[in-house]
């Protein structure tokens, strides 16, 4: 019998969050943070930031979010967003 991993709640809760946001045309996508699930409007996102495993999500208004999640990750979320990976010293 294969070893099951455990139910993680919170990445499950993001799939699902994920999932529904890419059912309006994937407009928004939803995020980790320390306050819970943030839901950011892609157009609103300026660029995004690696750091180590966390992630800084800058946008347009000058804010600034952590997403404990990898660059990969976020980059997979954003996957047919027009977004572009550029290089390190940007």
């Amino acid at each position: 019998e294969k070893h099951k991993k455990p139910i993680n709640l919170q990445s499950l809760e993001l799939l699902l969050a994920n999932m529904r946001a890419g059912i309006q045309v994937r407009k928004t996508v939803a995020v980790p943070t320390v306050e819970g699930l943030e839901f950011i409007a892609t157009d609103d996102i300026m660029y995004i930031e690696a750091d180590s495993s966390y992630t800084w999500i800058n946008l347009v208004n000058q804010e600034k979010i952590i997403v404990s999640r990898t660059l990969k990750d976020i980059e997979l979320l954003l996957k047919g967003q027009n977004f572009a990976r550029i290089h390190q010293s940007y």
